[in-house]
């Protein structure tokens, strides 16, 4: 990393430092750091959540659980009822996950996710059952 042993003072507006400091929060960055992204050509992007990692997480392990029922499914050539209330039981959970983390990106001004609204919902995981069988 190189040495930063320059200071630099300049005078700001009361609107540009409160959008300077609100830009650099938004970043998860203090404003030298923005300032220094701006300077290397570099448009800083918002951070995502706080929870957005462990939601993705919690999405990733009920995806790994479905799988998992699938080869069982597969490999003993057939589906119970068991089976299909605890893969729509895992699509809900997932469907409530994917929902909070579409609040969460949208809450945002810059994070619009274009086709992301529809992307998990109204899935019939009946129908998935069936066309395995």
């Amino acid at each position: 990393m190189e040495k930063r042993d320059i200071c630099k003072s300049f005078f700001v507006s009361k609107s540009e430092a409160d959008k300077l400091h609100k830009n650099a929060d938004r970043c998860g960055m203090t404003e030298g750091e923005y300032v220094r992204y701006l300077i290397n050509g570099i448009n800083p992007k918002e951070a995502l959540p706080k929870d957005f990692h462990s939601d993705m997480e919690g999405i990733n392990r009920i995806g790994r659980d479905i799988s998992q029922m699938t080869r069982l499914a597969l490999a003993n050539g057939y589906v119970g009822e068991t089976e299909i209330n605890l893969l729509q039981d895992m699509m809900k959970q997932v469907n409530y996950i994917y929902e909070s983390i579409l609040d969460k990106i949208m809450e945002t001004e810059t994070f619009k996710v274009p086709g992301c609204e529809s992307m998990i919902k109204d899935i019939d995981v009946s129908k998935l059952i069936e066309e395995l069988e």
